[in-house]
Protein backbone atom coordinates (compact mmCIF):
# COMPACT_ATOMS: atom_id res chain seq x y z
CA UNK A 1 0.00 0.00 0.00
CA UNK A 2 1.51 3.25 -1.15
CA UNK A 3 2.00 6.10 1.70
CA UNK A 4 -1.06 7.78 2.47
CA UNK A 5 -3.41 5.49 0.17
CA UNK A 6 -5.39 4.70 3.32
CA UNK A 7 -5.86 8.31 4.56
CA UNK A 8 -9.25 8.15 6.04
CA UNK A 9 -7.86 5.43 8.49
CA UNK A 10 -4.78 7.95 9.25
CA UNK A 11 -7.13 10.40 10.17
CA UNK A 12 -9.55 7.55 12.10
CA UNK A 13 -5.81 6.42 13.46
CA UNK A 14 -5.02 9.95 15.20
CA UNK A 15 -8.39 10.52 16.66
CA UNK A 16 -8.97 7.06 18.22
CA UNK A 17 -5.09 6.29 19.64
CA UNK A 18 -5.45 9.30 20.53
CA UNK A 19 -8.38 9.03 22.87
CA UNK A 20 -7.32 5.98 24.12
CA UNK A 21 -4.07 7.60 25.14
CA UNK A 22 -5.58 10.23 27.34
CA UNK A 23 -7.68 7.23 28.84
CA UNK A 24 -5.23 5.15 29.13
CA UNK A 25 -2.44 7.84 30.94
CA UNK A 26 -6.11 8.80 33.31
CA UNK A 27 -6.75 5.11 34.25
CA UNK A 28 -2.85 4.49 34.99
CA UNK A 29 -2.47 7.67 36.78
CA UNK A 30 -5.87 6.96 39.10
CA UNK A 31 -4.42 3.28 39.65
CA UNK A 32 -0.98 4.83 40.57
CA UNK A 33 -2.90 7.11 43.15
CA UNK A 34 -5.25 4.21 44.47
CA UNK A 35 -2.38 2.17 44.86
CA UNK A 36 -0.13 3.71 47.57
CA UNK A 37 -0.81 5.49 50.69
CA UNK A 38 0.06 8.93 52.01
CA UNK A 39 2.92 8.43 53.37
CA UNK A 40 4.27 6.04 49.68
CA UNK A 41 4.01 2.56 51.00
CA UNK A 42 1.66 0.63 49.25
CA UNK A 43 -1.45 0.35 50.15
CA UNK A 44 -3.66 -2.79 52.19
CA UNK A 45 -6.42 -2.75 49.43
CA UNK A 46 -7.88 -1.23 46.82
CA UNK A 47 -11.31 -1.78 47.11
CA UNK A 48 -13.34 -1.63 50.35
CA UNK A 49 -14.74 -5.08 52.00
CA UNK A 50 -18.34 -3.41 51.20
CA UNK A 51 -17.24 -3.43 47.47
CA UNK A 52 -16.08 -6.46 47.67
CA UNK A 53 -18.70 -8.10 49.16
CA UNK A 54 -21.26 -6.33 45.96
CA UNK A 55 -18.57 -8.23 43.86
CA UNK A 56 -19.26 -11.52 45.55
CA UNK A 57 -23.05 -10.99 45.47
CA UNK A 58 -23.25 -10.23 41.77
CA UNK A 59 -20.38 -12.21 40.56
CA UNK A 60 -22.26 -13.61 37.56
CA UNK A 61 -23.97 -10.43 36.01
CA UNK A 62 -20.60 -8.73 36.39
CA UNK A 63 -18.92 -11.43 34.71
CA UNK A 64 -21.43 -11.61 31.78
CA UNK A 65 -20.82 -7.16 31.62
CA UNK A 66 -17.16 -8.03 31.21
CA UNK A 67 -17.55 -10.43 28.70
CA UNK A 68 -20.00 -7.83 26.79
CA UNK A 69 -17.30 -4.83 27.19
CA UNK A 70 -14.94 -7.56 25.88
CA UNK A 71 -16.68 -8.71 22.47
CA UNK A 72 -17.62 -5.25 21.75
CA UNK A 73 -13.69 -4.04 22.36
CA UNK A 74 -12.95 -6.99 20.07
CA UNK A 75 -15.16 -6.37 17.29
CA UNK A 76 -14.36 -2.49 16.86
CA UNK A 77 -10.41 -3.75 17.00
CA UNK A 78 -11.36 -5.92 14.02
CA UNK A 79 -13.05 -3.38 12.23
CA UNK A 80 -9.96 -1.04 13.46
CA UNK A 81 -7.60 -3.46 11.74
CA UNK A 82 -9.63 -4.32 8.65
CA UNK A 83 -8.97 -0.23 7.87
CA UNK A 84 -5.67 -0.99 8.38
CA UNK A 85 -5.34 -3.31 5.92
CA UNK A 86 -7.42 -2.31 3.26
CA UNK A 87 -7.16 1.22 1.50
CA UNK A 88 -10.53 2.89 1.17
CA UNK A 89 -10.77 4.80 -1.98
CA UNK A 90 -11.89 8.27 -1.56
CA UNK A 91 -14.99 9.34 -3.38
CA UNK A 92 -12.71 11.37 -5.90
CA UNK A 93 -10.08 8.27 -6.46
CA UNK A 94 -11.01 5.96 -9.58
CA UNK A 95 -12.21 2.28 -8.84
CA UNK A 96 -9.94 0.39 -11.66
CA UNK A 97 -10.59 -3.16 -10.90
CA UNK A 98 -12.35 -5.13 -8.06
CA UNK A 99 -11.38 -8.72 -7.49
CA UNK A 100 -10.86 -11.63 -5.14
CA UNK A 101 -7.29 -10.46 -4.59
CA UNK A 102 -8.19 -7.06 -4.12
CA UNK A 103 -9.02 -3.74 -5.29
CA UNK A 104 -7.09 -1.33 -8.04
CA UNK A 105 -7.16 2.18 -7.22
CA UNK A 106 -5.92 5.13 -9.09
CA UNK A 107 -5.75 8.28 -7.08
CA UNK A 108 -7.00 11.09 -8.73
CA UNK A 109 -4.52 13.62 -7.53
CA UNK A 110 -2.01 10.66 -9.91
CA UNK A 111 -4.40 10.88 -13.00
CA UNK A 112 -4.36 14.53 -12.96
CA UNK A 113 -0.76 14.98 -12.34
CA UNK A 114 -0.40 12.47 -15.50
CA UNK A 115 -2.50 14.31 -17.63
CA UNK A 116 -1.16 17.83 -16.58
CA UNK A 117 2.64 16.50 -17.60
CA UNK A 118 1.89 15.07 -20.99
CA UNK A 119 -0.02 18.37 -22.43
CA UNK A 120 2.97 20.47 -20.78
CA UNK A 121 5.21 18.19 -23.17
CA UNK A 122 4.19 20.33 -26.12
CA UNK A 123 6.40 23.59 -26.63
CA UNK A 124 3.24 25.70 -27.62
CA UNK A 125 1.77 25.33 -23.49
CA UNK A 126 3.32 26.95 -20.49
CA UNK A 127 0.98 25.53 -18.11
CA UNK A 128 -1.79 22.85 -18.11
CA UNK A 129 -4.19 22.33 -14.93
CA UNK A 130 -6.19 19.49 -14.63
CA UNK A 131 -9.56 19.00 -12.30
CA UNK A 132 -11.97 15.90 -12.06
CA UNK A 133 -15.42 17.22 -11.80
CA UNK A 134 -17.23 16.02 -8.49
CA UNK A 135 -21.20 15.30 -10.43
CA UNK A 136 -19.35 13.24 -13.81
CA UNK A 137 -16.74 11.45 -12.10
CA UNK A 138 -15.40 10.46 -16.15
CA UNK A 139 -14.94 13.76 -17.13
CA UNK A 140 -11.90 15.55 -16.54
CA UNK A 141 -11.83 19.84 -16.84
CA UNK A 142 -8.06 20.88 -18.71
CA UNK A 143 -7.37 24.07 -17.90
CA UNK A 144 -4.77 24.67 -20.79
CA UNK A 145 -2.06 27.91 -21.00
CA UNK A 146 -0.68 28.86 -24.24
CA UNK A 147 1.38 31.88 -26.02
CA UNK A 148 -0.79 34.36 -27.85
CA UNK A 149 1.29 32.79 -30.74
CA UNK A 150 0.20 29.62 -30.37
CA UNK A 151 -1.43 27.43 -32.99
CA UNK A 152 -4.32 26.24 -30.66
CA UNK A 153 -5.86 23.90 -33.35
CA UNK A 154 -2.76 22.05 -33.12
CA UNK A 155 -2.69 22.03 -29.41
CA UNK A 156 -5.84 21.19 -29.51
CA UNK A 157 -5.33 18.26 -31.75
CA UNK A 158 -2.49 17.22 -29.84
CA UNK A 159 -4.97 16.49 -27.02
CA UNK A 160 -7.52 14.74 -28.54
CA UNK A 161 -5.26 12.49 -30.55
CA UNK A 162 -2.36 11.48 -27.98
CA UNK A 163 -3.23 12.87 -24.43
CA UNK A 164 -6.86 11.40 -24.11
CA UNK A 165 -5.95 8.13 -25.24
CA UNK A 166 -3.15 7.65 -23.00
CA UNK A 167 -5.58 8.46 -20.48
CA UNK A 168 -7.97 5.93 -21.23
CA UNK A 169 -5.50 3.22 -21.75
CA UNK A 170 -4.07 4.13 -18.11
CA UNK A 171 -7.81 4.21 -16.53
CA UNK A 172 -9.52 1.86 -18.39
CA UNK A 173 -11.83 3.54 -19.06
CA UNK A 174 -13.42 4.70 -22.99
CA UNK A 175 -15.95 7.31 -21.55
CA UNK A 176 -13.22 9.24 -19.95
CA UNK A 177 -13.87 12.77 -21.39
CA UNK A 178 -11.52 15.74 -21.38
CA UNK A 179 -13.50 19.11 -21.00
CA UNK A 180 -10.37 21.60 -22.67
CA UNK A 181 -10.45 25.66 -21.71
CA UNK A 182 -7.61 27.74 -23.25
CA UNK A 183 -5.96 31.14 -22.04
CA UNK A 184 -3.14 32.67 -23.84
CA UNK A 185 -0.19 34.23 -22.31
CA UNK A 186 1.00 37.26 -23.70
CA UNK A 187 4.28 36.17 -25.79
CA UNK A 188 7.26 38.70 -24.25
CA UNK A 189 8.81 40.59 -27.62
CA UNK A 190 12.72 39.23 -28.63
CA UNK A 191 14.84 41.46 -26.95
CA UNK A 192 16.13 44.25 -29.69
CA UNK A 193 19.65 43.81 -30.86
CA UNK A 194 21.37 47.08 -31.10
Amino acid sequence: MSQGANRRADRTNRVVLTGLGVVAIAVGGAGLVLSTTSDGEGADRILTSGQTDWLAAHGGLVGVAVLAVAAVVAILAVQWLRRQLVPLPQAADMTLARGPAGVSVLRTDALLHAIERDVERSDQVSRARAARRTRTPATVELFVQVSDRADLGRVGADIVRQVLPRARRATGRDDLELLVEFSTVATPPAPRVQ
